[in-house]
């Protein structure tokens, strides 16, 4: 049996980075790698569980860890723990879906950014074929912004 300290503040506004921003209500619970197939060693701070409390079940996140009560009191825990962690959540694929989602947004509009440039760079020329003027404006502006970084669109 191990140990994990907890808290019921879960709001991604308080994690940021995965660490909280504030000092959460702090709540110690047994840990069980037999009931949830996961090695203390592969849960850190920020990660979700579910814990079964006298209030039934709640879902928390991860403070610290402790591999036996002496530690737990060395943290300055003099009480019992006898609540427990359930379950660990795997956010991980739903992470990366939210990811992945945001890339292909962010990639659309770079699309999109694009096509409609190539759209009035073609809609430019076609009036320069027509317009001496507008011929001699276009070239201006594509010596210009050959000679520079940035783009001026």
């Amino acid at each position: 049996m191990e140990f994990l300290l907890v808290t019921y503040d879960t709001s991604d506004y308080y994690w940021q980075n995965n660490t909280p921003v504030h000092n959460p209500d702090e709540f110690w619970f047994r840990y069980y790698e037999s009931d949830t197939n996961v090695p203390i060693d592969n849960i850190g701070v920020g990660d979700w569980v579910v814990v079964k409390s006298r209030n039934g079940l709640g879902v928390a996140r991860v403070l610290k860890k402790a591999k036996d009560l002496d530690t737990v009191r060395k943290y300055g825990f003099k009480g019992n723990v006898i609540k427990q962690v359930i379950a660990v959540i795997d956010t991980s694929k739903c992470d990366k879906r939210e990811s992945d989602r945001a890339k292909l947004e962010d990639i659309e509009k770079k699309l999109e950014q694009n096509a409609k440039n190539a759209e009035r760079m073609t809609m430019y020329r076609l009036l320069a074929k027509d317009n001496p003027e507008f011929s001699a404006l276009l070239t201006e502006y594509e010596t210009l912004k050959s000679q520079t970084e940035d783009s001026y669109e």
